[in-house]
């Protein structure tokens, strides 16, 4: 079962080539298995319980808010065309089977707050890509709850769920953007840093000055 999928150029990347695609088949797919002609590698899930889109990048096996490779059976999902003549294909190969485990050098940081339940993330990877906007860079999906935060990595003009930027060769100042819907205080909460082999990493609140230095755990929080 194939998908042909719209594209217009309208000279803007992270924002042309949106599609909403469903699961057709009876059981649950890997994403990674099916066929792709002109798609990005990442899927995109809205997570309810975040109230956030969760992403799942197939090349890195890096995700946010709980996204991974598997869509069940009628599952809608968001995917990102970046050509004409671009399709998305469902067949035997594509049905589910095993375990995923995805690993990754760099850092998460976690949003929250005691308003509600709603949170979100925002992946740096160390170990993929360049400095500048690539292919391995994960656009972010800004549908959310009205009530939910949002955080994300700034790369020139674009914001990025997973910003990938090896090849680094001085100090890097990468600028980290939080979206509060409601007043109070929230929490950045720093995960997944036990292969980042780095040191002096530091969150900067640019508002106070306040820094905080970036190991497994920490957390900074702000109102």
């Amino acid at each position: 079962i194939t998908r042909n999928l719209d594209y217009t150029n309208n000279g803007a990347p992270t924002v042309d080539g949106w599609n909403a695609v469903s699961n057709p088949l009876p059981s649950p797919v890997l994403f990674s298995n099916l066929g792709r002609t002109n798609v990005e590698d990442s899927v995109y899930i809205f997570n309810p319980a975040v109230g956030n889109v969760a992403v799942y990048d197939a090349g890195s096996e890096i995700s946010t808010n709980g996204g991974n490779d598997t869509i069940q059976s009628s599952q809608a999902f968001l995917v990102q065309a970046t050509a004409g003549s671009a399709s998305i294909s469902f067949d035997q190969g594509g049905f589910f089977g095993g375990s995923q485990q995805s690993t990754f050098n760099g850092v998460r940081l976690k949003l929250t707050s005691g308003l509600n339940t709603f949170s979100d993330e925002t992946v740096v990877a160390f170990g993929l890509g360049t400095p500048g906007v690539d292919g391995d860079d994960v656009p972010k999906m800004t549908f959310s709850h009205p009530d939910a935060p949002q955080i994300a990595s700034r790369v020139g003009a674009g914001h990025f769920a997973v910003n990938a930027t090896a090849g680094y060769t001085e100090a890097l100042a990468i600028p980290i953007m939080v979206d509060a819907k409601i007043d109070g205080s929230y929490t950045v909460t720093a995960s997944s840093m036990e292969n980042i082999g780095l040191s002096c990493l530091v969150l900067e609140d640019l508002e106070t000055g306040t820094m905080t230095p970036l190991v497994e755990g920490a957390s900074y929080t702000f109102t």
